[in-house]
């Protein structure tokens, strides 16, 4: 008899083991942080607050960029950075929407600032003269 309750005794330490081996293994795999789809995500001490589309662990698709001075930009990323269709408000009441490319403007935008539209293209942010 005390064989047959040394063998439960050591089969539920087994058991027991394995159970929460595979609770802890679940709790990994749940609180890790996704590194593809949409996210939440406030970095340097919530200085920078991104939600949108995340690949690789970097901002890119569709998404929305805040800074804590009021800065934000809207719109698409790739390799963490500004690429595509965006626009950007700041905190001094300019604004440009357009084509970003590598982070800065770049192509086809707008930039209001104050109360005068100027339209155009730009290269690596810079407004470039029409040729006549």
């Amino acid at each position: 008899m005390q064989q047959v309750k040394r063998f439960f005794s050591k089969g539920s330490n087994i058991m027991l083991s394995i159970l929460l081996l595979i609770v802890f293994v679940c709790l990994v795999i749940t609180l890790k942080p996704r590194d593809s789809g949409v996210q939440s995500i406030n970095l340097d001490r919530d200085r920078l607050q991104y939600r949108g589309a995340v690949e690789k662990g970097r901002f890119s698709g569709d998404g929305k960029l805040m800074l804590k001075n009021g800065d934000y930009y809207t719109g698409q990323f790739k390799n963490g950075r500004f690429e595509g269709a965006g626009q950007f408000i700041s905190h001094e009441g300019w604004q440009y929407k357009g084509q970003f490319k590598a982070g800065a403007p770049y192509g086809q935008g707008e930039l209001k600032k104050n109360h005068v539209t100027y339209k155009g293209d730009l290269v690596n942010g810079k407004y470039q003269e029409s040729k006549n």
